[in-house]
């Protein structure tokens, strides 16, 4: 102890000293897809991890495409809900989808481009931000970005006010760590920071709890309470069971379309949509539109073209929308998109395609009819592009 600077000499400075490097190794070192299964199912956590493994991975291609499932539907043999934790088909799906896509182009342009498609269910505006800023940290820079939206990336109610909270937001700190340092000194480089370690912390927190209520489980012994055996259990079907023959036909039949209502997709996702657009929220709006305009700057000072697409929604899913809501949300659009010198492409003009019902799955996902209608469309549009002459000139 001699030796050592009188700094190091106190017991509380040696104290926060090991604090300190304990946490970092946890940080660093913690598996990372442990913590995040906490915060979303694992089929979520390997469909996410796709996104920062390409933005941090070695492996670069000159397009890309940002949205939510819209542009990944219809998903290629498999449910948009996935309820097997090992199931792979979404991943899959996505990285066929991806050289379709590029195919298609080369069939307009007779170049082989790359593309990915960095997609992820019910992504905001604000994640595809977040994951335009880690590309940019990473030099890992496309020649041509096409972010595909639609109304509910901007107005969804269900996200509330945390955008920080979404499956994005979350998997990028807890796979790259480099939010947990401070890109800077400015108030919402620090702010990020925080709000980083206090959700890492939290995680790990509730892992090692679940970890010590699962063991403490382990060794205490079973206790019965007397008559249990005695006790008659109810059926596992008992609220499956028919019921007597003699109910009313009206009830029969009432409880008959009640079902029927309850697997139809298009009435479900309708009035899942009624909630997310219903009140109108202007300030998740504000929020959304702030980041938009962000990431269109950020994309402009990077030399990235970039390309808006409307993605095709069904009508009965737009005439959920206040008019006023929906006309603030298509001029915001088109403003941002000619400021920016964006090309704006919207697949909800009946002058550039038509879809119908059958092209659906539900209110908003392309079936495979739709898909293969949508797909070559889609490609042929982007190669065509300004944006996309500009960047591969």
């Amino acid at each position: 102890m001699k030796n050592l600077p009188n700094i190091f000499k106190s017991v509380t400075i040696l104290l926060l000293l090991m604090i300190t490097l304990s946490y970092a190794a946890v940080c660093l070192l913690y598996p990372w897809r442990e913590l995040a299964v906490l915060e979303m199912p694992a089929w979520v956590v390997r469909l996410v991890a796709r996104i920062p493994e390409y933005v941090y991975g070695a492996e670069k291609k000159p397009i890309v495409i940002l949205g939510s499932s819209l542009i990944i539907a219809p998903p290629e043999g498999v449910a948009y809900e996935v309820n097997d934790a090992n199931d792979t088909s979404w991943e899959k799906s996505i990285t066929h989808r991806a050289i379709r896509y590029s195919e298609e182009i080369q069939k307009h342009t007779g170049e082989n481009l790359g593309v990915e498609i960095l997609a992820c269910p019910a992504a905001m505006v604000s994640d595809q931000l977040c994951i335009l800023r880690e590309m940019l940290r990473s030099n890992n820079v496309p020649r041509l970005l096409v972010f595909t939206v639609a109304p509910r990336d901007f107005i969804d109610n269900q996200v509330g006010d945390g955008i920080d909270s979404t499956w994005v937001q979350q998997i990028f700190p807890l796979r790259s760590r480099r939010t947990l340092v401070p890109g800077d000194l400015s108030p919402q480089a620090l702010k990020t920071c925080y709000k980083s370690h206090r959700t890492f912390i939290d995680i790990v927190r509730r892992q090692f709890g679940n970890d010590f209520k699962s063991k403490l489980s382990a060794y205490l012994p079973e206790r019965k309470k007397d008559g249990d055996s005695k006790a008659v259990k109810p059926t596992a079907n008992a609220a499956l069971q028919l019921p007597p023959a003699n109910v009313p036909k009206v009830i029969a039949a009432k409880t008959t379309a009640i079902a029927k209502a309850a697997d139809d997709p298009f009435a479900n996702t309708l009035r899942d949509y009624k909630q997310r657009y219903d009140p109108p929220n202007q300030r998740q709006f504000k929020v959304q539109v702030h980041a938009f305009e962000e990431m269109l700057e950020m994309a402009k000072a990077a030399k990235i073209k970039i390309m808006i697409v409307e993605m095709p929604v069904t009508a009965d899913n737009l005439a959920l929308l206040k008019p006023a809501q929906r006309a603030d949300y298509q001029n915001t659009i088109a403003d941002l998109a000619t400021k920016y010198d964006a090309p704006l492409v919207d697949f909800n003009l009946e002058k550039l395609v038509h879809f119908d019902r059958s092209d659906f799955d539900d209110c908003v996902h392309l079936s495979i009819k739709g898909g293969k209608k949508f797909i070559p469309l889609f490609a042929e549009i982007v190669s065509k592009s300004s944006a996309f002459k500009a960047a591969f000139k």
